[in-house]
């Protein structure tokens, strides 16, 4: 595989493929945007307030591993057992 190659991998999976609109009660509003390497989330409220929810899989995952890694070691620690 090239470079050329792994930009048009990467720049695909930064193109969202799913945006959904949504008006909720009491003047309320969300917006969803999703792409293969993250998602978004906008919620707004009636009173101006906005809360943003920015998710990226590969952090999740390399957190989840790191996580694994950490407890099969502690695991292994004779101090611990």
């Amino acid at each position: 595989m090239n470079g050329n190659q792994v930009l048009i991998w990467i720049a695909m999976g930064l193109i969202p493929y799913y945006i959904r609109w949504q008006s909720l009660e009491q003047g309320r509003q969300a917006i969803e945007v999703r792409a293969l390497f993250w998602s978004l989330k906008k919620n707004s409220h009636c009173d101006g307030v906005h809360d943003w929810t920015l998710h990226i899989p590969l952090i999740d995952r390399l957190r989840h591993a790191a996580w694994a890694v950490l407890m099969r070691l502690r695991e292994d620690d004779p101090l611990q057992q």
